[in-house]
């Protein structure tokens, strides 16, 4: 080990064998004494790091268990829950941030300094936060949080082509056309705040039904029709993806185009949730395809 760092391992032993005991302090984070943390803070801290909270949404803190103190020279990273797979994973949080640990142990918590491991206790809870941007003791609390889910910023209803034919042959034939039905979304994204946001983008819908008729060219006849399939489509939120076929019968003398409505909603964490209607739309004029936003 190098001088240098055995040197800063000792006073990190040391600081922690003094002020190892926590303390039980219910002070409001914005109220630490930050002059050292904003001194020592263009120095310490890695532009390459993306600071992670545990939570795919937003933290809210209720109120707080205890704190401590620590110290660490190098990169501070931290055990927090990992929202993509379950479990925990090692992460910076946000400087000052709150972020989610309820499935670490919160008792001897896992923390880095520089990819070397250590422990800490500043009290019970499922949520830590940490005043990490000094080279000495930097604050640690504990408390009591909310992760909610990443809310729907905004959404899509889509016109894909699944099969057209543009007519003027003889006879007849039947196409088995394959196609997805149902909802697609990430671990992390809840079944119910899905189906939330699809309610509310179905009823959305209606305030731009004229928009959407001009993007794909609707008539009057077609408007109804297609508009319907973008309804059904967010009524499948609650159902899991899967494939459906559907056999049809085609006159090959006419034109025949056959579309199926996929719709989207776009979270503001950058996840999104796609969704099949059940059904596929059969025209017999060209129909366009593409895509048309629906505010939230």
């Amino acid at each position: 080990m190098a001088p240098s760092l055995l040197a800063t391992s000792l006073a990190t032993l040391a600081f922690v064998a003094v002020d190892g005991a926590r303390r039980f302090s219910h002070r409001p984070a914005s109220k630490q004494d930050s002059g050292l943390i904003l001194e020592e803070q263009a120095g310490l801290m890695n532009s390459s790091y993306t600071p992670s909270t545990g939570c795919q949404g937003s933290v809210e803190h209720h109120f707080s268990y205890g704190d401590t103190y620590d110290g660490c020279g190098g990169h501070f990273e931290t055990e927090m829950n990992n929202p993509y797979t379950g479990g925990s994973h090692k992460q910076q949080p946000p400087h000052g941030g709150w972020f989610m640990v309820s499935t670490t142990n919160r008792r001897r918590h896992r923390w880095y300094c520089s990819n070397t491991p250590e422990l800490q206790d500043c009290g019970g809870g499922n949520c830590m936060q940490v005043w990490h941007h000094s080279r000495r003791r930097f604050p640690i609390t504990c408390g009591h949080c909310t992760c909610h889910q990443p809310q729907a910023t905004r959404a899509r209803v889509c016109l894909t082509v699944k099969y057209a034919f543009q007519g003027g042959s003889s006879g007849s034939q039947n196409e088995t056309v394959n196609f997805t039905v149902g909802t697609s979304r990430q671990l992390y994204t809840t079944q119910d705040t899905v189906h939330s946001a699809s309610v509310r983008a179905s009823a959305s819908m209606n305030g731009v039904i004229p928009q959407i008729s001009a993007t794909f060219g609707l008539t009057a006849e077609t408007e109804v029709m297609v508009t319907s399939s973008f309804h059904s489509a967010f009524e499948e939120s609650l159902t899991t993806e899967y494939t459906k076929s559907q056999t049809m019968f085609l006159n090959m003398s006419l034109p025949v185009y056959i579309l199926h409505a996929q719709n989207y909603i776009y979270f503001e964490d950058g996840s999104f949730s796609r969704m099949g209607a059940p059904t596929v739309l059969q025209f017999n004029q060209p129909q366009a395809a593409g895509c048309a936003d629906v505010p939230l």
